[in-house]
């Protein structure tokens, strides 16, 4: 048992067989939210009494040793004893904790937004507790919010008042003018390095000008006065959370509309079914259907019977890969996916049924028996990137009135009239995020590694993280070492396992080809680790650090056509090639088995997901080996891209 006192439950369970280390893991996903929301006061043999009927529960029912479950249980609710969740007789306790909390986060910056916030510091510092086996009283968070605090540089700018005075005589006649001009220094943020993000502003000149008159027996003035002050260009990084949030004023639908399609002729019945069991409103089903499908008219829909653009995600049956457009970065985007793929579409309307029963984010979306409000909630839940999903939507049901579809035939019972549309305005629960910069979690990783933090430590604190993240926005696009742990994604910087969002990238750009950091090996001649003979080595190495266990994608540095995918028996392993078109082309080598996403003749986009990394070929260890060619030439891949 020498992993408990290192937090390394999963080490120990390893120890004690696969079998249980398996069931440990278990374990922890499904009792971690539990064990979030239980009451703890100040010592861990509190803790232990709390759990105790749930520890037996628990081993009887997975048939895991007690000592082994024993570990699970403290290590897992030592972890994540967040001070706000004490017992509420211990309040004065607890305000004096978070108060501490609260000081030492204010001292990082001026600026409320650009802070850590307390619920990342509490993670981290429960965590550093009980590894370090001190008491729940000894927190750090002055030292913790300090390792997280921002980084922010200024710059002066100057406006300026320009006044000008224009004389005239008793007889309205120009008699001359006086321009004074002064200038007031400001000093404007330009950047901001925060713990989980990259934010850059620019500003423009923005003029006004105002006239006041005068006038006597002599004469009169007309004084011009001109403003000329700096403005920021776009609104500053915000998360849209509070009460005093006000959205401009949504699009509400109102009336009945009276149009008709043969598609809800045909497929309304199989929605109305679907709806008596699964409580999903069929009226929403359909526009849903019509709006992912294109009328049942799209390759997905009418080959593979997905209407709905269900993706991959945890899905063990027939795929198919298609493209699509996303909305990344609000920028229109067309990439590649990975969809579920449906003998018929008895099956691929059930599978949608499922997917929103099964995934909790779309518990507010069910609990809504106003068809329009569930489509509203649905955005808000994410289901599709389009900013007018929800309005898309509540569209077709109005237009074509297919709330007839639905179990109480679109009338609501509570005032006996046709359900009202509820405009779409972003819920807090849906964190609107302007403004936001890249997502940058380097500063959150080097507190992560200062405490020597295993994988499933990280994997807790995220956990704990998400539980009472109600933005939902704190790890979003996380990209950084601990990629498993802190996403649901299968691949390490990537939300689909298809693509990585790399930003607005420049024509004849190129961007790093993984989400690996670690440049091993460079251009240029070495010792082959593998064949021991001194030769050139024509790329660079890029790796995960050697006790990362997770998969990292290596993808499309630039657009371009795939000329080559597959194992040729040339060294390379697993290996992609894409041509970019004026003899310039790249190489992706010694990818896992069975992993490549591409094909050759296929045409890609910067970060397009190409294959796992792996050490197929002539590979001393895991890496992506990347070449870049000019006219047939081996060149230093590092004159095109740069490290992040």
């Amino acid at each position: 048992m020498s992993g408990f006192s290192e937090g390394n439950l999963l080490g120990v369970a390893e120890r004690a067989g696969n079998k249980i280390k398996e069931k440990a893991k278990k374990a922890i996903k499904q009792q971690l939210k539990k064990l979030l929301k239980k009451l703890i006061k100040n010592a861990f043999k509190m803790l232990v009494k709390m759990l105790a009927k749930a520890l037996a529960a628990l081993a009887a029912a997975l048939g895991v040793p007690l000592l082994i479950c024993m570990v699970v249980i403290i290590i897992v609710g030592g972890a994540l004893v967040f001070v706000r969740f004490f017992a509420s007789d211990d309040e004065a306790y607890v305000n004096a904790i978070t108060s501490k909390y609260n000081a030492a986060i204010e001292k990082t910056c001026a600026i409320e937004e650009y802070r850590p916030p307390m619920i990342v510091v509490q993670a981290i510092d429960n965590m550093r507790i009980t590894k370090q086996d001190l008491d729940p009283e000894d927190i750090a968070p002055s030292m913790i919010a300090n390792m997280l605090k921002p980084d922010l540089k200024y710059e002066d700018f100057y406006n300026t008042t320009t006044r000008t005075i224009y004389y005239y005589d008793k007889n309205g006649m120009p008699n001359g003018s006086w321009t004074t001009s002064s200038q007031e220094k400001v000093s404007l943020l330009i950047s901001a390095h925060t713990w989980n993000r990259n934010i850059t502003k620019t500003y423009s000149e923005h003029s006004e000008s105002s006239s006041t008159s005068y006038s006597d027996k002599n004469g009169s003035s007309v004084t011009t006065t001109t403003t000329t002050e700096w403005v920021e260009d776009i609104q500053p990084c915000t998360i849209q959370l509070d009460s005093d949030y006000t959205s401009p004023a949504p699009n509400i639908i109102t009336g009945t509309g009276t149009k008709t399609n043969p598609f809800f002729t045909k497929w309304g019945p199989l929605a109305m079914e679907e709806s008596k069991t699964s409580g999903v409103p069929a009226s929403v089903t359909l526009a849903q259907a019509v709006q992912e499908g294109g009328w049942g008219s799209s390759l997905l829909a009418s080959k593979y019977y997905n209407f709905f653009g269900i993706k991959k995600h945890n899905w063990t049956g027939d795929t198919v890969l298609m493209w699509t457009t996303e909305y990344i970065n609000g920028v229109s985007t067309k990439v590649q996916a990975e969809f579920r793929a449906y003998p018929n579409a008895v099956a691929g309307f059930a599978d949608h049924s499922k997917f929103l029963l099964d995934n909790p984010r779309y518990n507010t979306a069910l609990s809504k028996d106003n068809p329009y409000e569930f489509a509203n909630e649905l955005q808000a839940a994410g289901y599709a990137t389009d900013p007018n999903y929800a309005y898309s939507l509540k569209k077709l049901i109005h237009d074509y009135n297919l709330t007839k579809y639905d179990p109480d035939g679109g009338i609501n019972p509570a005032t006996g009239s046709a359900w009202e549309d509820v405009g779409y305005v972003p819920s807090s629960n849906a964190g609107v995020l302007v403004g936001c910069g890249t997502a940058d979690y380097s500063k959150f990783d080097a507190v992560l590694r200062h405490f020597d933090f295993t994988p499933e430590d990280v994997e807790l604190i995220a956990a704990g993280i998400k539980e009472f993240d109600t933005s939902h926005t704190l790890l979003a696009g996380y990209n950084g070492e601990y990629g498993i742990e802190m996403s649901d994604t299968p691949l390490v910087g990537s939300e689909t396992g298809d693509y990585v969002d790399v930003g607005p990238v420049q024509p004849g750009q190129m961007i790093w080809p993984t989400t690996a950091k670690y440049l091993t090996s460079n251009f240029g001649m070495r010792v082959n680790p593998v064949s021991g003979i001194y030769k050139l080595h024509k790329g660079i190495d890029i790796a995960p650090a050697n006790s990362d266990t997770k998969d990292y994608p290596n993808i499309a540095a630039m657009d371009g056509l795939v000329i080559a995918a597959g194992d040729t028996n040339d060294g390379y392993g697993n290996k992609v090639v894409i041509d970019h078109g004026g003899g310039l082309e790249t190489l992706y080598a010694h990818m896992k088995v069975g992993s490549l996403k591409v094909n050759v003749g296929q045409e890609v986009i910067a970060g397009t997901v190409l294959g796992t990394m792996g050490e197929t070929g002539n590979a001393a260890g895991r890496h992506l080996h990347f070449e870049v060619y000019v006219n047939g030439k081996p060149t230093n891949p590092l004159a095109y891209v740069n490290k992040p």
